[in-house]
């Protein structure tokens, strides 16, 4: 199959629209990036300490993305926006599928053990 000029600019197009977030923060204590695209800045700061990690990010208009947050211990609470969610463990991290547009903020918390 030869690809058209259609198609080349379709597949520039999405792949414009979709963007993955995924800190590798090793012993950072924390940063922060803003990343100019062509539909918008992306934005991203983290802290990252022993028993958490919090992360706030921007996504630009007409995007959606795929969050991975570092996964520094086996047992945990995530939230999203304050709101607790599941994600999907791959590797060392966990996954958030098709976050949408906007501000967002997470939080990796390790579960005390009472």
């Amino acid at each position: 199959m030869n690809l058209t000029s259609y198609h080349a600019k379709y597949f520039a197009y999405e792949l414009t629209r979709k963007i993955q977030i995924k800190p590798h923060p090793g012993d950072l204590k924390w940063a922060k990036i803003k990343h100019p695209t062509i539909r918008g800045s992306v934005e991203v700061d983290f802290e990252n300490e022993a028993d958490f990690f919090k992360m706030n990010i921007t996504i630009p208009p007409n995007t959606h993305s795929e969050v991975y947050i570092p996964l520094n211990f086996e047992d945990y609470t995530l939230t999203q926006n304050g709101e607790t969610v599941q994600g999907e463990k791959q590797d060392e991290f966990v996954l958030l599928r098709d976050v949408m547009p906007g501000r967002h903020s997470f939080e990796l918390t390790r579960k005390t053990i009472k």
